[in-house]
């Protein structure tokens, strides 16, 4: 099957919904990034860098510099996710494109929250 990408570039920007959630989706990312990166302090010892409930201790230490990959994921996600509804839009699947950009915005939201806890309660006390 071959896709037009010019056509289906124009299809998706004619259409203000879709365009608006996927920039919506970007800026969330972008800001996100904003944050850790105005967040995180540089450390000579190492800082928590990840909470998880196994293991024997709760708190994984790292370089301060590891909390970058925060940034990182939440670009990659952003990037992954605007391509997939690119897809969606030109498989004709308007609607579920809608909510998936939607959901990928509530993943950016909940992990903006966890890398906001790890930095501020975790990280550098």
């Amino acid at each position: 099957m071959q896709i037009d990408y010019k056509q289906m570039l124009k299809t998706t920007l004619s259409d203000r919904t879709y365009l608006a959630v996927i920039v919506g989706m970007v800026v969330m990312a972008l800001v996100a990034t904003l944050y850790i990166i105005l967040t995180v302090e540089t450390r000579d010892i190492q800082v928590t860098t990840r909470f998880a409930s196994f293991g024997e201790t709760n708190y994984y230490k790292g370089k301060w510099y590891e909390l970058y990959q925060f940034a990182l994921l939440a670009i990659a996600i952003a990037g992954a996710h605007s391509a997939l509804m690119l897809k969606f839009r030109a498989l004709n699947h308007r609607n579920f494109g809608i909510v998936f950009g939607l959901a990928t915005m509530l993943i950016i939201l909940v992990g903006l929250v966890y890398v906001s806890n790890v930095i501020h309660q975790l990280a550098f006390i």
